[in-house]
């Protein structure tokens, strides 16, 4: 008995032993009180390991379609027409089940994909300022992102969202947002603009349940000002190098939620020494084995009494600080901060 037994399937082979055989039971190839080839022939003829081949029996018997009459020897049972029938819809739905499952994992890789090309490469630590930044997903790939990109010399612009949905359909989402920002750049459109253009285009071009929370600033690392909007997005703060917080709190509705949502943009400034912390909900609503929030409050004690360390030395302490609040409990939500740390200009004279 020949099988046709792959390792380019998702599949594992004990599974495609009792699919193929089931195939071969259901196409009356093979009879009620056939004798199966022997566990140890049929490891050698498809070059499998007799404990793959043992594992696959062991299943067929469990569903008492072959009985053992020695130990690597079975026969198979006598089954009537109503279970023959029964067993072919089964081994249907289990091959649409598989089918399913290997795309879903293809469109799962591609949104990885996609995910991944469109994080900075490489985030800036020099004399002016430093940045860092992290994002873990939960099960799925998930609808955070961020971004921190220069416009013109000294003027760069800070992105972070949350797109709705899983899977490709947020990676997607993401990507279109992100290139109408980009490519707004060049017509000198207000950030207030950009946001009324990516809320119409989201509007009419995209699904009744796709929309996004979008924080989007620019700032001028010479001079520490700020222009910035808000959608929706978790409000950013800026832990002042005197231990103060300012908020910034400007907000609108998320977009591609209504098509006459307005929006307000601010200026702030950011001195020397003072850290702007970014976040999506993933970090506050980090739930602890006590169904307890992690809560922004926290956030913001653990960096103001740490503000004096860099960017990097920020990010690793508050992720050590969400897992150690977690404990064993599971991620139950997409997490991405960002710290982006002015520099005092002596450090650097």
């Amino acid at each position: 008995m020949l099988l046709n037994l792959t390792n380019f399937s998702s599949e594992p082979i004990h599974q495609q032993i009792v699919g193929q055989i089931l195939d071969r039971i259901i196409e009356n190839e093979t009879q009620s009180g056939d004798e199966l080839v022997s566990i140890g022939k049929l490891s050698r003829q498809q070059h499998v390991g007799k404990t793959t081949v043992t594992k696959a029996y062991k299943e067929l018997e469990r569903m008492k379609i072959i009985r053992s009459i020695s130990e690597e020897k079975y026969i198979i049972n006598n089954l009537t027409q109503k279970e023959l029938v029964a067993y072919s819809l089964l081994k249907r739905e289990d091959k649409k089940s598989v089918l399913e499952t290997e795309r879903l994992n293809t469109e799962l890789e591609a949104a990885r994909q996609i995910q991944s090309d469109m994080l900075p490469n490489q985030l800036p630590d020099n004399e002016k300022i430093s940045v860092a930044a992290y994002s873990t997903i939960s099960n799925e790939v998930g609808g955070d992102f961020y971004d921190f990109f220069e416009i013109k010399q000294n003027q760069f612009g800070v992105l972070i969202g949350d797109a709705s949905g899983k899977g490709l359909p947020a990676a997607l989402l993401i990507s279109q947002i992100q290139a109408i920002i980009k490519s707004d750049i060049s017509h000198r459109r207000s950030i207030k603009q950009t946001f009324d253009l990516l809320n119409t285009y989201l509007k009419i071009n995209s699904s009744a349940k796709s929309f996004a929370t979008l924080f989007y600033g620019i700032l001028n690392v010479d001079t520490g000002e700020i222009k910035y909007a808000n959608a929706g997005h978790n409000f950013p703060m800026i832990i002042k190098n005197h231990g103060g917080t300012e908020f910034l709190k400007t907000t609108g509705p998320a977009l591609g939620i209504m098509m006459d949502a307005e929006y307000s943009e601010k200026t702030t400034m950011m001195n020397e020494s003072d850290i702007m912390i970014l976040f999506t909900d993933g970090v506050p609503e980090t739930m602890n084995s006590n169904n307890i929030q992690y809560g922004e409050n926290r956030i913001q004690e653990y960096c103001q009494t740490t503000r004096n360390r860099s960017a990097k030395e920020l990010i690793l302490g508050v992720k050590n600080e969400l897992n150690s609040f977690r404990s064993l409990k599971s991620e139950n939500d997409d997490t991405t901060l960002m710290v982006i740390k002015k520099h005092e200009t002596l450090k650097y004279q």
